[in-house]
């Protein structure tokens, strides 16, 4: 079932960052993108691992923090 969660989520991510085409390639862009992978991998090896050894995986990082979904980009309407 957490296999089936962070997969949705994951897929709903990869969405987003692929409908983004107007997304100015700033230093903070850059960051935030940054962030997201390194999120990303440390979430891909935790969830490797807990398979492997048969434990629960360390919950998944609030993706729209680390994306900065919460913070308003020059692209927004009306800014």
């Amino acid at each position: 079932m957490t296999l089936l969660a962070f997969t949705r989520r994951f897929a709903a991510v990869c969405t987003l960052l692929a409908s983004r085409r107007s997304v100015p390639s700033t230093p903070a862009v850059l960051e935030a993108l940054a962030r997201y992978g390194r999120a990303m991998d440390g979430a891909m090896e935790d969830l490797a691992d807990a398979v492997l050894h048969g434990r629960r995986p360390r919950p998944l990082p609030a993706f729209d923090a680390l994306l900065g979904w919460n913070v308003p980009t020059p692209d927004t309407a009306g800014l």
